[in-house]
């Protein structure tokens, strides 16, 4: 248990260090997809609601609040 507790306080120690190149990555990331779910769909081969995509939106935005609640903004 404390070895699994100091690992944890070590990567929560990392992320926090480098949040604003994981935030910037992740929203990168989320604008790719973005990117490719309209290019299937101006290509007719995507049909329904992009789940995945909408899962992905969801995760970020919620990232970022829980940063901005964090940090106290």
């Amino acid at each position: 248990v404390v070895v699994l507790s100091s690992l944890a306080s070590g990567v929560h120690g990392f992320l926090h260090a480098h949040e604003p190149w994981l935030i910037g990555l992740s929203a990168a990331l989320v604008a790719v997809g973005g990117g490719l779910e309209v290019a299937m769909r101006r290509g007719g081969r995507a049909q329904g609601f992009p789940w995945l995509f909408g899962l992905s939106v969801i995760c970020f935005v919620a990232n970022l609040a829980i940063i901005a609640a964090h940090r106290g903004f």
